[in-house]
């Protein structure tokens, strides 16, 4: 699936050991950044989310995804405005 496609880039990216799927990323990025979870990956990162089919994945799916991405991009203006 898209998802499996999705969880095994983040997986690879991820400089943290223990994140296995997209969901995990997001709740860690609640409280670092992304050069900390994806380190020197996050260049080729951008590159290879490319390859995942958004326009394939159910859409309560996707829009799961979209949601929380944009939650996170909230948070981190949020934290930005605050210093």
């Amino acid at each position: 699936t898209e998802e499996g496609v999705l969880n095994a880039i983040i997986q690879w990216a991820s400089i943290v050991d223990h994140l296995h799927d997209w969901r995990e990323a997001i709740h860690y990025l609640q409280n670092k950044s992304l050069e900390e979870l994806f380190g020197d990956r996050l260049t080729s990162l951008s590159e290879v989310l490319n390859f995942v089919r958004f326009a394939l994945m159910p859409p309560p799916l996707l829009l799961e995804v979209i949601l929380s991405l944009l939650v996170h991009y909230i948070f981190q203006f949020q934290h930005l405005k605050k210093k």
